[in-house]
């Protein structure tokens, strides 16, 4: 049960993130800062992914706790490719859950407000900078070498200038000195 009134926590304050992905990216990067993630994560074609958040973030859709809307479109950056997403946002019976888990556990939304406003803060990204910062801090905490990392990331995601992924290092630095393991 506290594991959903987590995800539901953040949902909750972040309202609706835009994507699939996107959530499984504001997730790892959450895990890898220390916070309370105990779903596994593998890597696949997008960076960091965990099949337990998946089926998570579906038993969640099918208590009708969370919404799932389908949204298609345009490409924002300038291209005319069409994209398809599924954005999830919290809805009044999954707030009243949470409430209820609140009520039961007076200590559960201190411990989870830091985890929560950290993913409000993340979701301001693209999709696309969460993947890279994401697959970035995936290689790190699989132990590669710091001079491996930008070789390797280079190989798996050739689409990243470099000063996107000095940038995306840069945001790194900025969360692992804030957000320390075990602070």
């Amino acid at each position: 049960m506290e594991k959903y009134a987590k995800l539901l926590a953040v949902f909750d304050r972040v309202s609706t993130i835009h994507s699939r992905t996107k959530t499984q990216k504001i997730f790892y990067v959450l895990k890898s800062l220390g916070f309370g993630v105990p779903e596994r994560y593998e890597y696949r074609n997008f960076g960091p992914y965990s099949e337990d958040l998946a089926s998570e973030l579906r038993s969640l859709v099918n208590s009708e706790f969370l919404d799932e809307t389908e949204v298609e479109g345009e490409e924002e950056e300038g291209g005319a490719a069409p994209y398809q997403r599924y954005d999830l946002s919290i809805t009044p019976r999954g707030e009243g859950f949470l409430r209820g888990f609140e009520g039961q556990e007076p200590d559960f939304s201190a411990a989870t407000r830091p985890m929560a406003d950290l993913a409000e803060e993340l979701d301001e990204y693209r999709p696309a900078d969460l993947e890279l910062i994401a697959t970035l801090m995936f290689l790190q905490d699989q132990g590669y070498p710091e001079k491996n990392i930008v070789p390797t990331l280079k190989t798996l995601k050739p689409q990243f200038t470099n000063s996107e992924i000095d940038q995306a290092r840069a945001i790194i630095s900025d969360l692992r000195a804030r957000f320390r393991r075990g602070d």
